[in-house]
């Protein structure tokens, strides 16, 4: 099985399907968090969830956090208990990786659309490829055969697809309507996101008389929604038909 980096969400999805249908998980449950709100924890991350989310353990209880890198010791804040794990939100890198870069994006770590910038490519792709691995031998009878991660020419601009949101605009005001994506941690809080580094740079060329057009018809509305824009051979275009 070949992966390509820009299709690895849906083969992992697809595959993490799978493997849910046929393997039972179980899970001690703890009868009481062990943790606070807002309790601070130093804690070694030991790998990543296939959601791009740091897991380690504090007493053999589970805690999960964003944008980390398996190896480091860090501080985060408690900020949600499960039956059986933690959320949390990282404070400060005490032993940072050799993996972590700085990332491009300035709302990396605000925004939600990104999981990754804070690794260097290489690892990335090295982690990809592992939690496939993982999945598929999570399947009784799969025969793993999974192959590197095939990586883009391109770590920025090559995203031929954007789906920025919008909520429902606040009466009488669409001049400060967010568009852009779900801020990290939430479900329904949109950040606005001006430009995305990730995006061609068709995309963030066309994204400012695009998302003018659209505050500007946002009067009216009665929900939020999403905006679709696509680098085509045509140019950048709305029309979900055209080819790419």
């Amino acid at each position: 099985m070949w992966i390509h980096s820009w299709g690895y969400n849906l083969a992992l999805h697809a595959v993490a399907a799978v493997a849910m249908r046929h393997v039972h998980m179980t899970t001690e449950l703890h009868p009481h968090a062990p943790f606070n709100y807002h309790d601070e924890v130093d804690m070694r991350i030991e790998t990543l969830t296939n959601l791009g989310l740091g897991l380690g353990r504090v007493d053999g209880w589970v805690i999960m956090v964003p944008f980390t890198i398996p190896g480091e010791l860090v501080r985060v804040r408690i900020y949600r208990n499960h039956k059986n794990y933690s959320d949390a939100d990282l404070l400060e890198v005490l032993e940072p990786s050799a993996e972590r870069i700085s990332p491009q994006c300035p709302l990396f770590g605000s925004c939600g659309g990104c999981q990754y910038q804070h690794m260097s490519y290489e690892s990335q792709l090295a982690w990809k490829t592992d939690q496939v691995r993982n999945l598929l031998r999570n399947i009784p009878g799969a025969t793993e055969c999974v192959h590197p991660a095939i990586g883009s020419p391109k770590t920025y601009h090559y995203r031929s697809k954007l789906t920025p949101h919008y909520p429902r605009p606040k009466k009488g005001d669409t001049a400060t309507l967010p568009i852009g994506f779900l801020k990290q941690g939430t479900t329904h809080s949109i950040i606005d996101v001006p430009e995305c580094p990730i995006a061609t740079e068709a995309i963030n060329e066309a994204l400012p008389k695009l998302r003018a057009e659209l505050r500007d018809k946002a009067v009216g509305f009665k929900r939020g929604g999403t905006l679709l824009i696509r680098h085509s051979r045509e140019g950048v275009t709305q029309n979900s038909q055209a080819i790419v």
